[in-house]
């Protein structure tokens, strides 16, 4: 029992400091990471197998998404939105405890255990969701060790692409994504659930906006946006199709050095709390091609191998340009 006390304790301060603007999440982030690890099963480093989901993509297994904890910036992020939206969920529900539904936690369930030192038992119910029976049976355990059990109503294994509440919940959130939405299954989930939540509920994050950009290839700036190569929110993934075609034209300009043809991403967690591109793993840029000369068209094609897994691109420059090359030899 004193071991519980204090294990909850050095949680809520860590989770005070992460929530904190003033202090330094980093710290704060690798402190969490630390306790977890050190009161979970060891198991956790050697589970290194990822699942395929019925909607597409993969799940990526439970040592992977423990690690995801120390992409700093998410970690805070998402902590942070989330718990300002659980504010505003009292401020719409007065009175009413929140139901919130966490899809794909991993085996930390790290976006809810630290928000649940935050509030009383009373006012917040957590329904925890995994592919991974072992990343469920890890998270109960550390909502034992940490006595939470109050908070915590539910442990469902299944598949976040196709399960279905029963009830509808004030909140779900989900953070099952790689940069460029590549691979990991967020769209799937984000269109299975998006509309499961009551009305005047919230979905997070609230949205994710991939770009297609050009800029020089030693530096950043000036960058060229090309055009939007998925727009991800709720209320779009209700009518997405996945089986996306983009087109961008890429200007014809004179290029005095080579330019990098990339997507970058952008998440919004929740009103202010967003993660901008460059920011976190989750939103690095991601490197199509490299041209040397303007002109021609990127094609995107996203589809159930690539707005959840591989991006299929091609650039095609213009034939005079191939003319002028032979003509040059």
């Amino acid at each position: 029992m004193a071991f519980q006390s204090s294990a909850r304790e050095r949680l809520t301060e860590i989770t005070d400091d992460i929530l904190n603007p003033d202090a330094s999440f980093v710290t704060g982030v690798e402190k969490l990471h630390s306790l977890f690890q050190c009161v979970s099963d060891p198991a956790v480093k050697r589970h290194e197998i990822s699942r395929r989901v019925d909607g597409g993509g993969s799940a990526i297994s439970p040592m992977q998404a423990a690690e995801c904890l120390l992409d700093h910036a998410r970690t805070k992020t998402f902590l942070r939105g989330i718990y300002r939206a659980l504010h505003e969920l009292q401020r719409r529900f007065p009175g009413e405890r929140i139901s919130v539904v966490y899809a794909g936690s991993g085996p930390f369930a790290s976006l809810a255990i630290p928000l649940a030192t935050q509030f009383r038992p009373d006012e917040i119910a957590f329904h925890v969701l995994d592919i991974h029976p072992f990343s469920l049976k890890n998270v109960r355990s550390l909502v034992e060790i940490f006595g939470l059990e109050e908070y915590f109503v539910d442990f469902i294994n299944a598949d976040a692409t196709t399960w279905k509440p029963s009830f509808r919940p004030h909140l779900i959130f989900t953070e099952t994504m790689d940069k460029g939405l590549c691979y990991e299954p967020q769209a799937h989930i984000t269109a299975n659930l998006g509309g499961e939540i009551r009305q005047n509920g919230l979905f997070l994050p609230e949205s994710i906006h991939v770009e297609a950009i050009m800029t020089p290839s030693r530096v950043d700036f000036p960058v060229r946006v090309l055009g939007t190569a998925v727009q991800l929110t709720p209320a779009s993934a209700q009518n997405m199709r996945f089986d996306i075609r983009k087109s961008f034209p890429i200007p014809d300009v004179e290029l005095r050095e080579s330019h990098d043809l990339l997507l970058r991403t952008r998440v919004g967690v929740f009103g202010k709390e967003q993660i901008l591109e460059g920011e976190a793993r989750i939103t690095e840029w991601i490197l199509l091609d490299t041209i040397s000369r303007g002109g021609g068209v990127l094609e995107l094609q996203y589809g159930l191998g690539g707005l959840i897994g591989d991006i299929r691109k091609r650039v095609e420059q213009e034939f005079f340009h191939s003319l002028l090359d032979r003509i040059d030899q």
